[in-house]
């Protein structure tokens, strides 16, 4: 990817696995984050109206999506993830995250999946333990 991104956002990207479907997306993340926030890790996958970018940040988890039509935005402060589950098949997984209801984002690549579990279960333990 050509893209330049800041360097939060761009060593996220070289951790991410494929971006397919999340071109838009990776385009405008760094217009949806605040100006003390960084981007721990992001993944390419399915959730609700269809492929968008899921990113991990220090404080919140979002989805954002960005259609020819519509766009969705779905966003979870840590504080409010319970949980959070991967499963994966021969190449891509899913990501169930648990905060009140369970929130799913499915074809993500089995590498940056991984990443990001890792990174969310590990941010969950550093702001609990504040």
């Amino acid at each position: 990817m050509s893209e330049e991104y800041r360097q939060d956002v761009a060593e996220a990207v070289g951790r991410m696995g494929s971006a397919i479907g999340a071109t838009k997306e990776l385009r405008d993340v760094e217009s949806h984050l605040g100006p003390d926030e960084r981007v721990i890790a992001l993944v390419a996958g399915n959730h609700g109206p269809g492929n968008g970018l899921l990113v991990l940040t220090q404080a919140r988890l979002f989805f954002l999506f960005e259609g020819i039509i519509r766009e969705s935005f779905l966003e979870v402060p840590i504080a409010e993830v319970a949980g959070v589950e991967w499963q994966t098949g021969i190449n891509l997984g899913t990501i169930t995250i648990h905060a009140g209801s369970a929130i799913e984002v499915s074809g993500v690549d089995k590498d940056g999946g991984e990443v990001l579990v890792a990174a969310l279960k590990e941010t969950r333990a550093t702001y609990s333990a504040r």
